[in-house]
């Protein structure tokens, strides 16, 4: 889910893509269908769906701890282009910016604390060794 800022916004991407009795997508199935599995599932190979909401703002990145928190969040996704757009600086600055309030430690350190996947966007192998050294699944 692209451009999720806030927690409002992880809650209804989670309410979006799941079933209830966590979310509020609907399920109806067409008279006299027979469904193959059940709604929520895809016959038991993993779990249905995968919320992954992208962190691409700075009001993103300030609120990413809670975002991460949100139950049925899966994965946080993050957009280094844009995120790097965003915050005024170039895209290998992003990569390269180290420290705890570092903008991608920092959203390693929220997906950790949720124990929920990190990932992102890398574009060429470099940048990828270089995200995945920091943490990025």
């Amino acid at each position: 889910m692209p451009l999720v800022d806030t927690v409002a916004d992880a809650e209804a991407a989670v309410a979006a893509s799941h079933y209830p009795p966590l979310g509020a997508r609907s399920w109806g199935p067409l008279h006299g269908a027979r469904p193959v599995h059940q709604p929520g599932s895809d016959g038991g190979r993993h779990a249905v769906p995968l919320c992954s909401v992208m962190i691409e703002t700075a009001r993103a990145l300030e609120a990413v701890e809670g975002i991460a928190a949100v139950p049925g969040v899966d994965m946080i996704f993050v957009g280094p282009f844009d995120l790097s757009l965003a915050l005024g600086l170039e895209v290998d600055d992003l990569l390269a910016s180290t420290g705890e309030r570092a903008p991608l430690e920092r959203i390693i350190g929220a997906c950790r604390v949720a124990g929920i996947r990190a990932g992102a966007y890398a574009g060429t192998p470099e940048r990828a060794a270089i995200l995945g050294a920091a943490g990025f699944s």
